[in-house]
């Protein structure tokens, strides 16, 4: 038989290591898989949140009004949609159950001493009795730990005292315990004392009632005639006009008013209720609140719209669907078998959606009716009616585009969802929904909304740019005038004048013409030019006043230029900021004379201003190319406008050019620390025990979590040297720090230490890769060691460095616990560069796009609304270290182009 040869196909597999192979590159498969996978999320989350939705009206399960009796108040309706029953104080049933005939007025809950006087009804009942205290708490065998029955108690009176409250057992124990065992019979007081707070339960912890004639148990129902219901009765639902409608036969032969969800009966008049029957008969007198307005300005009931008059029988919903989820199963109606309901039982998909309604504020709507989640595409709607209906009062049964909605955004309380009806500028009626039509009151509303919001950007401007110039003006004098007095706190005399001289400004500036008072420019720019003239006075004042003090040659040089900072800083308070000022409140009047009124889908109305509309269209009219600019639109403010609302709406740009600017700043101070670290331990040190510390340390603090480097960076740089900054430079403004809080400038030096051992051990891999013959060589040619350093092996090597750079810049750029130790902040009204000297302002806190996203995503009042908003900014965030990755690898190849003889 021949040998069998060796498979040489496997062996060479083995010899190769194929299947690590495998195992390596199904891991980065996976690997690439799961970062696209993440990717592609934050793009769709963060793209779709822009797009602009259709305005839909939603009917919900909840009722408009509820049905009552007259006579009997609230009804409801069982399960099985067969009966009516109302609430019962004193209903009640036998243990058997059957029907109580007997006086309700004699029953009362039975206790231990209804038990010793009529044992044989309670044993003879065939249930399994309880026991619970004064204190409402069942009494409990310590060894077993089930229930104590009423048998045992007796016999055991004794020890069951522990169950009892603590005065109750002091008064016992003066008792002797024998006495409350055997044949010994207490005192009816006595008895009554130790048995009359134990009360008897049932085995489900029901209360029990007798008479000492027989067993009751109290029923919560009862029908319209008096019978109380079954004794194991589910909770039915409250009567409502949709009931009426469904099952009229439950409620022939009886009388019914309407009442609203508040429990007020609905009238036409005063003392005229309105019946079911009155409101089904005539739906034009009874229309739905909710509706749309046509061309021509009439209120459309959403019935009309939909086609069905039941739905006015409902609460309805008006807003845009912002998200959607899977519904949870166990929040389903039971199996008729009452099992749960198990997924593949279920015939569609339900989900939740997320409504954004809006309207808050202005007395229209709570901020709780902002966002809500509804329940949709259930397989039976009706078992949740019957079983549930507070969840059916949350489902929708309906829904519909409502056209000609509007959906306004504004600069504070979210957006408006509803109809433009009225544009009024200076008192005059421009445009009119009832008399011109809702293309022509739109077209009008856009109009003026558009020259509204230009004047607003340039008085947001004026107050952002220009003001906030002067008002750097005005503090660097104030600063100045506080260096003087600092540098000449020695002298008692200089002091005292320098707060006369302040004085006598604060007397000055108390004097300002208030721009309120005067209706013209002119009037205001004659009274503010004579109140500037003033300030020569006060300051003669002042010099007047200082001849009280021994001023020296040295004090006098000090005060003539204290006086004229104090009248430049005069100067430019009376002829730029009080200007400015006037002429920012000029604009303000305007704008406040230009307002528009707006209607709700409920008819609720409110007059709002025209310039405090960022955005308004009408989404169901629009097309795919009208969306697509709206969406443009949104995505250009997003990326170029301001933060408002407290981050939840607005732009980012203040956060993009923080995050922009701190990352550089870390660049600019990691690579030069680290290169020089690198070039010194692998070309100048000698190489030995400690310099293998040095580079086990440098490995080990890369792995130092990165909120260690934000409490190192607070205490060292923020502490320690912004407080020695503040003592040198600027002590005349402690306690307020310039440097001692945090900075830009911190925040960058911290995430340089946090990033420095990535660049030190990409550099020295770098520099290792050069080839020892190229430094002979140099050092051949009479080169000296740093010259050979510098012209030769750091430019070959500098691709490496730029690797490492490109590391430590994608690490830095996205870390969040660090900065918020040492300088990001929710929100900097100012950028840390400006066009105000110094233009960097390496002190000033920042915006982060990581805390940003922390932020928005975590501390935001309204998590529904700032969800989008997450992922917009992570992908922001991405698409930033991507394009500094993408430009420092465009300028690694090129310096490995250059350098093409190097390994590296």
């Amino acid at each position: 038989m021949a040998k069998a040869q060796p498979n040489l196909r496997i062996g060479k597999r083995r010899v190769k290591g194929e299947p690590w192979v495998w195992l390596s590159g199904g891991a980065v498969a996976t690997g690439i898989v799961m970062i696209l996978g993440m990717l592609l999320l934050i793009l769709v989350e963060g793209m779709s949140s822009f797009w602009p939705h259709d305005i839909e009206a939603v009917v919900l399960g909840g009722p408009r009004y509820y049905v009552q009796s007259p006579e009997q108040g609230q009804v409801w309706v069982t399960r099985d949609d067969k009966s009516l029953v109302v609430q019962s104080e004193d209903a009640y049933r036998t243990l058997d159950g059957g029907e109580f005939r007997g006086d309700a007025a004699a029953l009362h809950e039975a206790t231990l001493l209804d038990y010793r006087a009529s044992r044989k009804l309670f044993d003879g009942s065939g249930e399994h009795w309880g026991l619970r205290d004064a204190a409402g708490n069942l009494v409990i065998a310590e060894a077993s730990g089930e229930n104590v029955g009423p048998a045992a108690y007796l016999d055991d009176t004794a020890h069951y005292l522990l169950q009892m409250t603590n005065d109750e057992r002091e008064h016992y124990y003066q008792l002797a315990i024998a006495n409350l065992t055997g044949d010994y019979e207490l005192p009816a007081e006595e008895q009554e004392k130790l048995f009359g707070k134990i009360k008897l339960t049932t085995h489900k912890g029901r209360s029990i009632f007798t008479d000492g004639k027989s067993l009751c148990l109290k029923v919560a129902y009862r029908y319209l005639d008096g019978r109380p219901v079954a004794l194991e009765f589910d909770v039915p639902r409250r009567a409502s006009i949709s009931d009426y409608r469904d099952f009229p036969e439950l409620f022939e032969g009886r009388s019914w008013v309407l009442v609203d969800p508040a429990d007020s009966i609905v009238e036409t008049e005063p003392g005229k209720p309105v019946t079911p029957r009155q409101y089904l008969d005539n739906p034009k007198d009874f229309p739905s609140p909710w509706g749309y307005l046509d061309e021509q300005g009439k209120r459309v009931p959403i019935e009309v719209l939909m086609g069905e008059d039941r739905w006015r029988d409902h609460l309805l919903l008006v807003g845009t669907v912002r998200g959607e989820r899977n519904m949870d199963v166990r929040e389903m109606p039971a199996n008729p078998d009452g099992t749960p309901v198990k997924p593949y039982q279920l015939t569609t998909n339900p989900t939740e959606l997320l409504i954004r309604q809006g309207n808050q504020g202005e007395d229209l709507y709570g901020r709780d009716a902002y966002f809500r989640w509804v329940r949709t595409n259930l397989p039976d709607v009706e078992a949740v009616r019957r079983q549930r209906e507070s969840a059916y009062n949350e489902t929708v049964l309906a829904r519909t585009p409502l056209p000609g909605a509007v959906l306004i955004e504004r600069l504070e309380k979210g957006i408006m969802t509803g109809f433009v009806i009225r544009v009024t500028v200076k008192g005059e009626v421009l445009a009119d929904i009832a008399k011109d039509g809702r293309e022509k009151t739109m077209e009008v509303f856009h109009a003026e909304q558009s020259r509204m919001q230009d004047e607003y950007r340039r008085r947001y401007a004026l107050e952002k740019d220009d003001l906030g110039d002067i008002n750097a003006q005005l503090k660097d004098r104030e600063d100045t005038l506080k260096r003087i007095r600092y540098e000449n706190r020695d002298s008692r005399a200089a002091v005292a004048a320098l707060e006369k001289q302040e004085e006598k400004f604060k007397e000055w500036a108390s004097q300002e013409p208030l721009d309120k008072d005067y209706d013209t420019t002119e009037k205001y720019d004659a009274a503010r030019e004579e109140w500037l003239s003033k300030f020569e006075g006060k300051m003669k004042e002042w010099r007047d006043s200082l001849g009280e003090l021994e001023l020296s040659e040295e004090d006098n040089r000090a005060l003539d230029r204290a006086e004229k900072v104090e009248t430049q800083r005069a100067t430019i308070q009376a002829e730029d900021f009080a200007r400015l000022r006037y002429e920012v409140a000029s604009m303000r009047k305007a704008e406040a004379e230009a307002t528009f009124t707006f209607e709700t889908p409920d008819g609720k109305t409110s007059e709002l201003v025209l310039a405090h509309v960022v955005r308004a269209f009408q989404p169901n009219e629009l097309g795919l190319f009208g969306k697509v600019g709206e969406y443009i639109s949104r995505v250009w403010e997003f990326l170029t406008d301001d933060p408002r609302e407290a981050n939840t709406e607005g732009g980012i740009w203040p956060v993009i050019v923080g995050t922009l600017i701190m990352t550089l700043l870390m660049c600019f101070a990691v690579v030069p620390f680290g290169v020089i670290a690198a070039l010194y331990l692998r070309e100048y040190a000698k190489q030995g025990p400690i310099v293998s510390a040095v580079r086990i340390a440098v490995n080990n603090l890369a792995g130092v979590p990165s909120i260690v480097f934000g409490i190192f960076g607070l205490g060292f740089f923020c502490v320690m040297m912004g407080g020695t900054i503040d003592d040198l430079f600027f002590p005349e403004l402690q306690p307020a720090p310039v440097f001692g809080g945090g900075g830009i400038m911190w925040a960058a030096l911290t995430l340089a230490l946090l990033t420095v051992p990535v660049v030190i051990v990409s550099t020295e891999e770098a520099l290792s890769a050069v080839p020892s013959s190229q430094r002979e060589a140099s050092l051949a040619c009479g080169a000296s060691k740093f010259q050979t350093v510098w012209k030769v092996v750091l430019p070959q090597a500098l691709p490496g460095v730029l690797t490492g750079t490109i590391l430590s810049m994608a690490r830095g750029a996205g870390e969040v616990a660090p900065l918020m130790l040492v300088g990001a902040v929710k929100y900097a009204p100012y950028l840390p560069v400006d066009g105000n000297s110094p233009f960097v302002h390496l002190e000033r806190k920042f915006m982060h796009l990581g805390f940003h996203i922390y932020d928005v995503g975590f501390q935001s009042p309204n998590v529904d609304n700032t969800k989008p908003l997450v992922f917009a900014t992570a992908l922001v965030l991405i698409i930033m270290v991507g394009a500094l990755n993408v430009f420092a690898i465009k300028l690694r190849n090129k310096l490995r182009k250059k350098f093409a003889t190097s390994h590296v």
